[in-house]
């Protein structure tokens, strides 16, 4: 009777349900360099560097509650602030060593949040197109190219990653 044993194996093996990694082979141990803390914000959160040593994330100042925050982006040691134009909460989660930065903006009363691109000190809304027509995405990272990354839905229902280049 060990055929469906084998037979369920093989069916999740080749449906990707089974890993074939190898298991940890130790610990891969950090240490904090840099403590990064805006001093007018009651938490902070850093969620990019790149090559350049650039620093972008959020923050929320003293005395807001913890849906009210702005973005900011630290280089060389000074602390830019970056709020989407009439939003009440930014978030900055990627750079590139150009300087650019993805990142998302929340408005009071809507659910969805407003992708966007920050470039030369000016933003733009990202569009994410699929094949056909444009989609609900979340945008996470650029790099040097300006691919960005993020995750989106299919029509299925599924969520599942992407990468997407600029088309104008």
């Amino acid at each position: 009777m060990r055929f469906p044993v084998v037979a369920f194996a093989l069916l999740c093996a080749t449906c990707g349900l089974v890993s074939a990694q190898a298991p940890p082979v130790g610990v891969a141990q950090y240490e904090i360099v840099a403590i990064i803390d805006h001093p007018d914000s009651i938490y902070l959160s850093a969620m990019d560097v790149n090559n350049r040593g650039d620093v972008v994330g959020t923050c929320h100042p003293v005395g807001s509650h913890r849906q009210a925050g702005t973005g900011f982006r630290l280089r060389d040691g000074a602390y830019e602030l970056i709020t989407y134009p009439g939003a009440m909460n930014t978030v900055l989660s990627g750079t590139n060593s150009a300087g650019d930065i993805v990142g998302r903006a929340w408005f009071e009363g809507q659910p969805q949040a407003v992708h966007f691109i920050y470039q030369r000190h000016q933003f733009a809304v990202i569009d994410i197109v699929g094949a056909e027509g444009p989609v609900s995405a979340s945008v996470w990272d650029i790099n040097d190219t300006g691919m960005i990354s993020g995750h989106t839905r299919t029509a299925d229902g599924r969520e599942v990653g992407f990468l997407a280049r600029r088309i104008r």
